[in-house]
């Protein structure tokens, strides 16, 4: 498994340099799906290396011993401002496999400066983390057995201090998919203070939260909203739209269903009236684009215009 770094220079002889090899780690198994993950401007990449990684910032790189192996994904999701980066910590024993870890990349010493921000009590299990647009919080989904029912959770753990998380939401089932809008700082813009609300799906509904108490919480539709293979906010914060790809359908019990591609613009929810049962008309706001199962990748282009 080999990184090269490579001028893009459309004409050949322009090119400043032949392709480099930065990293190559022997690969038997399926350990990671990724040769390295990149920071949103570009100047730190981490290459996944079967016993750890290998942290790179310009002309110096860093190998760090971790145990990762029983990570797949292992995450090393770099935060709004790329300072830091959280990801599942190495494991160890007497400890729950599962727990959160922030690194700091201010710089690269001989030792990995990373700390333990999260680990779950017993029973439970998270399995996903985002960051906050804010780079103030990050947002980890769980799943815990109590009393013979399975429950997931959506929680919210303060950045730095870490502690308890706030728990946002509780459902009996299964969170399939959730996201906040990581759109806004993942081409490079940085950390951006506008509102922003987290998006997730469940067996009984596709829901909007808030982020900081989760006690306003609307239903976009009933339809189970679970099966979700793609999810892009409009990178622009001044445009609340998420687009959803179903590749697999869903359907309720009514015939309700969701196939294919669909826009949710919340700006246009927030406008449209309420019938008399509290109901919004799901067609105000929620547009189907595609139909067809026939898509690879759902972007939108940077600034959101397409």
């Amino acid at each position: 498994m080999t990184t090269y770094s490579v001028d893009t220079s459309p004409d050949p002889e322009k090119r400043e340099e032949a392709p480099q090899q930065l990293a190559q780690t022997f690969m038997v198994g399926k350990w990671t799906f990724h040769a390295y993950r990149k920071s949103h401007d570009g100047k730190t990449l981490i290459h996944h290396k079967k016993d750890g990684i290998l942290v790179q910032q310009g002309d110096k790189s860093v190998e760090y011993k971790m145990a990762l192996r029983q990570h797949n994904p292992r995450e090393f999701i770099f935060s709004p401002d790329n300072r830091q980066v959280a990801f599942w910590a190495p494991t160890e024993l007497g400890q729950p496999i599962k727990r959160i870890a922030l690194m700091n990349l201010g710089s690269l010493g001989s030792k990995a400066d990373y700390k333990i921000l999260y680990t779950p009590k017993h029973g439970r299990i998270p399995f996903g983390i985002e960051w906050a647009p804010d780079g103030k919080a990050l947002f980890v989904v769980e799943r815990q057995v109590k009393n013979d029912i399975d429950y997931a959770i959506l929680s919210r753990i303060d950045v730095p201090g870490g502690g308890t998380p706030k728990e946002l939401y509780r459902t009996v089932g299964k969170i399939d998919f959730f996201m906040p809008p990581v759109s806004r700082f993942e081409n490079g813009q940085g950390p951006t203070k506008e509102p922003y609300l987290i998006i997730f799906g469940c067996e009984n509904g596709l829901y909007l939260i808030d982020p900081k108490t989760g006690k306003d919480r609307t239903r976009l539709s009933r339809l189970p909203a679970v099966g979700l293979h793609n999810l892009e906010w409009n990178p622009d914060p001044k445009k609340n739209q998420v687009m959803l790809f179903f590749k697999n359908p869903v359907t309720s019990e009514d015939g309700g269903r969701f196939e294919g591609v669909y826009l949710v613009d919340i700006d246009k929810m927030r406008e449209a009236p309420v019938d008399a049962t509290g109901q919004i008309d799901q067609s105000t706001f929620m547009e189907q684009l595609h139909r067809k199962r026939d898509i690879h990748t759902l972007w939108f282009s940077p600034k959101g215009t397409y």
